[in-house]
């Protein structure tokens, strides 16, 4: 039963709020609703809980303070209003400013939003420009008074909130300082000289004033008064300073200075006080006035320059001239400074323009015939103004053309190495290598760059050395043929037999020499071209043995057939290399030497003999002993012959070492 009674009071309650509407049912002070009824009744009576109340039947109420409202009709129907509290708006800077252009500032926002309102941006206006956030930063740059404007709009527009502050912050200009001096040229050659100043300054603020000047002592302690001292007559030579401080009534301010000097006059040019050395070559010196209003200037040309222009008075002037400098390291242009103002105040004086000559060089002087070419080139004249050494180079190959080109970066020495054998392609087509070699000195620092170039001839000559024979016994006879090829004709060859004798031909002719001693020996050439090329030429070794007679021993002197048998060299061992037997079956033995030789496959009968062969370098010696061996009879063998026409048959033949018998 209680259940019931609770529903039917919700739906109760839900009946008699549904029948008032409302235009807003929750906003921020001041917000007026709109109310109406569903239903249309007899009569209205209104009930808005703050203090007022209406007949109407669509009525409207504002209400002005936070809280809830429970609004009535008729006493029977009821409607729920929330009123939040507003927007607390601030932001900074909060208080007037003012400044000098441009100014720029910062603006934060300090607004405090109550719960139950959401901001969904911030936007700001200052001198018509718009920015979003709620902290910007703007530059102000006209003149004048100047609004600042935030807008914070939320979810519910009745809470939306704009604070704006007028004239808030004032800016102006900076004064424009100025003084004026009669005469206007405040510079001359020599004292007395009387300056009248006078203040021309404007600004759009009331301005006040501050002079300060160093008169009478220049560069001494300044004076400083709100009134000009004027005229001032200096008397003394130096430079002196007055300056005029303007300031405006919000601190706005700006300077003005005057020199005054009285001194000797200096050049106001500007130009190149370099230039780089170049032998018949045009190169432009630049020289520019840079006071054309108080001086103008005239020129001498040096004698190792010849004018191409007339060079005016004033104004960019250029000396343009046909320089060639061979030994000097200074240029001097005679200059004539000339005061406008006062034509018999002028200056003589001399520009001096550095001369940058880098002379690179070196030597290409060696001998030329040297194989393999390995040689250092060191540059010379080398002075503290080359800061980069360049090398290029080229090496020619037989036929004319470039065979292969280099270049090497800061390298001192230079090393270059070519290597002969590289560079034939045959023994008989020898042909000169042309090494070209540029050396370049630069200063990069200011541009300058000079090189050398020079080339040398690497005269080439190839020799070899062929002999007809190599080894063999004494009296041993070797042909010698010296092989030359060469760029010019044969001065000399020297043959060195390796035996302690040598033999000098004026050409590459054959030549015979006899060796009469055993031995090993290392033989050679020598040969000279026209050019004084010379060359060494290959080792050839030649090997000559002695002719011996061989000797031997053996185990036993009388063997049977088939019998072991050891036979000795006793030959000097130092006099072959190798050994042959013979022992007269046709089957020879060869063995280095020291060594000792066993045969088991004598099957001749009666006394054998035997040749013993020695051989060192190709030089054979030989010797036969026939009465030393004895080998004992009978000796039987059978032998068996196979008849092809008879194949069941065969024949049988016996012998000894005396007769053959037919079975």
């Amino acid at each position: 039963m209680k259940i019931k009674i609770l529903i039917f009071c919700i739906i109760w309650s839900q009946l008699i709020q549904s029948q008032i509407t409302a235009s807003d049912s929750i906003g921020c002070p001041p917000i007026t609703i709109n109310f109406g009824s569903v239903s249309s009744l007899s009569s209205y009576s209104w009930d808005f809980g703050n203090s007022t109340s209406s007949t109407s039947a669509s009525p409207s109420s504002t209400f002005t303070i936070p809280g809830t409202y429970t609004v009535k009709l008729n006493n029977i129907y009821t409607k729920t209003i929330v009123v939040l509290d507003s927007i607390k708006t601030s932001f900074t800077p909060n208080a007037y400013f003012k400044g000098c252009l441009p100014l720029s500032f910062n603006c934060s926002n300090t607004s405090v939003v109550p719960p139950g309102i959401f901001v969904t941006s911030y936007t700001w206006n200052i001198d018509g420009i718009s920015y979003s956030g709620q902290n910007i930063s703007h530059t102000s740059t006209t003149a004048g008074y100047h609004d600042i404007t935030m807008d914070i709009l939320t979810t519910n527009p009745s809470c939306d909130r704009r604070l704006s502050k007028k004239n808030i912050f004032f800016t102006a200009d900076r004064p424009t300082t100025k003084i004026n001096t009669v005469p206007a040229a405040t510079s001359v050659c020599q004292p007395p000289f009387t300056v009248s100043f006078s203040n021309n300054s404007t600004a759009a603020l009331p301005l006040s004033y501050l002079w300060t000047w160093d008169f009478p002592t220049p560069g001494g302690t300044s004076i400083a008064s709100s009134l000009p001292v004027s005229p001032i007559t200096y008397t003394a030579m130096g430079n002196y300073q007055v300056t005029l401080k303007a300031t405006d009534t919000i601190g706005c301010s700006r300077s003005d200075t005057v020199k005054v000097k009285i001194n000797t006059l200096q050049l106001k040019l500007k130009f190149k006080d370099t230039t780089c050395y170049k032998v018949n070559n045009y190169d432009t010196i630049a020289i520019t006035n840079l006071d054309t209003a108080n001086y103008y200037y005239s020129f001498e040309y040096p004698t190792n320059m010849i004018s191409a222009d007339t060079l005016s008075a004033k104004g960019n002037m250029l000396i343009s001239g046909f320089m060639n400098i061979t030994s000097t390291t200074t240029l001097s242009v005679k200059v004539k400074m000339i005061s406008k103002a006062n034509p018999n105040c002028r200056l003589d004086s001399t520009i001096k323009i550095t001369v940058i000559k880098l002379a690179p060089d070196f030597n290409l002087i060696f001998n030329q015939c040297l194989y393999p070419f390995d040689k250092y080139i060191t540059p010379l004249n080398l002075n503290s103004s080359v800061n980069k050494i360049q090398w290029d180079y080229s090496i020619a190959n037989p036929y004319g053309g470039i065979l292969s080109t280099y270049q090497v970066v800061d390298s001192n020495p230079l090393h270059i190495v070519i290597n002969r054998f590289a560079k034939r392609d045959s023994f008989f087509r020898m042909s000169p290598l042309k090494i070209e070699l540029t050396l370049t000195f630069k200063d990069t620092i200011h541009g300058c760059e000079e090189f050398t170039k020079k080339s040398t001839n690497i005269n080439s000559m190839a020799a070899w050395l062929q002999t007809n024979k190599n080894e063999g016994c004494l009296p041993l006879n070797v042909q010698f043929k010296p092989m030359v090829s060469s760029t010019s004709g044969i001065s000399s060859v020297t043959l060195y037999f390796g035996d302690g004798t040598s033999i000098t031909n004026s050409n590459a002719s054959p030549t015979d020499h006899l060796y009469t001693s055993s031995g090993i020996y290392k033989s050679y050439a020598i040969v000279t071209n026209a050019q004084g090329c010379i060359d060494t030429t290959n080792f050839e070794y030649i090997k000559v043995a002695d002719t011996l007679t061989p000797t031997l021993s053996l185990s036993k002197t009388s063997i049977c057939p088939n019998e072991p048998l050891t036979i000795t060299n006793t030959t000097d061992s130092s006099k072959y290399d190798y050994t042959h037997f013979d022992i007269g079956d046709g089957t020879p033995f060869a063995c280095p030497k020291g060594a000792t030789f066993l045969f088991s496959n004598i099957n001749n009968t009666g006394f054998v003999p035997i040749t013993i062969t020695t051989t060192k370098f190709n030089c054979k010696s030989s010797a036969t002993y026939s009465g030393l061996l004895f080998v004992k009879g009978p000796k039987s063998t059978i032998k068996v012959i196979q008849r092809c026409a008879y194949r069941d048959s065969a024949i049988f033949i016996a012998s000894n070492a005396f007769q053959a018998n037919q079975f």
